[in-house]
């Protein structure tokens, strides 16, 4: 089982506002605004950790503005671990580490002479006991199931958060198709050795039937984390509807996208 701590980027560029009679001063930046923009992760295993960096682009365009004249360091109680340019915005770090379940990790990223912070906590192990759906034990023809449906009982070590990734596939085929699911379908788990937990993704996301396989990945994040991720479901699925008047959230202090979490994960295979 790997924990990592790996950094994921939410960013919306542009945003409708409607105003009244009364005078509002939104508090919004350029949609034109470049923004820094940092990923990577730390594994608990001892090798060398990986950081991406890269300018926000416009809405739709698929070129990366590569960063690479900026900082890493990550500050940990066993000591400092600093990083370096390796090309296309990828930094590594200058010693092999390995990240440990429970501790803190300070993130210091400085480029143009602004320092982006964030300190987070790698979380603890979380276990899949099983698989289950309330779909019907005589389904009716063309009846199908949504995630929203699937039940997890799982254990986890901590009072922590749960996102999780989903796969189509068959029994006999080692490939597998990932389904889009946004980081921020996060769930509440406590410190328990079983607990259920249903799958949260609207009612309307994807369609099983009788006979489909899937495969699930469970990812244990930190409270903090997963705070800021129920945020960040808040002003995409409520707050940008309804056209606010402000930016999404920043992770990082002083104003970079990313998003910086310890992960432990577990994964199991189930057919409907």
């Amino acid at each position: 089982m790997r924990h990592n701590i790996k950094t994921q980027i939410f960013l919306l560029t542009s945003l409708a506002i409607s105003c009244s009679s009364k005078l509002i001063e939104p508090k919004l930046t350029s949609h034109q605004d470049k923004k820094l923009v940092v990923e990577g992760t730390i594994t608990d295993s001892i090798e060398t950790q990986e950081f991406q960096c890269h300018l926000s682009s416009q809405f739709g365009s698929d070129t990366a503005e590569f960063v690479t004249t900026l900082s890493i360091k990550v500050y940990t109680d066993e000591g400092i671990y600093t990083y370096s340019h390796i090309g296309s915005g990828i930094y590594h770090s200058d010693v092999e580490f390995k990240g440990i379940s429970g501790q803190n990790y300070f993130v210091e990223v400085v480029y143009n002479e602004i320092t982006y912070s964030v300190e987070t906590k790698m979380s603890y192990p979380i276990y899949i006991n099983s698989v289950s759906t309330n779909y019907p034990s005589n389904p009716k023809p063309g009846q199908y199931l949504a995630l929203s449906n699937i039940e997890l009982n799982v254990a986890s070590e901590s009072d922590q958060y749960l996102m999780y990734n989903v796969y189509r596939g068959t029994l006999y085929d080692t490939g597998w198709f990932q389904l889009p699911t946004p980081n921020y379908w996060v769930m509440p788990v406590l410190a328990a050795p079983t607990q259920t937990v249903r799958l949260y993704a609207p009612d309307y996301y994807e369609q099983f039937y009788t006979g489909d396989v899937i495969k699930i990945e469970v990812f244990a994040i930190s409270k903090d984390v997963g705070e800021y991720l129920l945020s960040l479901r808040d002003y995409i699925e409520k707050e940008l509807p309804n056209s606010q008047f402000h930016n999404p959230p920043y992770y990082y202090e002083n104003g970079a996208y990313g998003l910086a979490y310890g992960y432990c994960y577990d994964t199991v295979v189930y057919q409907f």
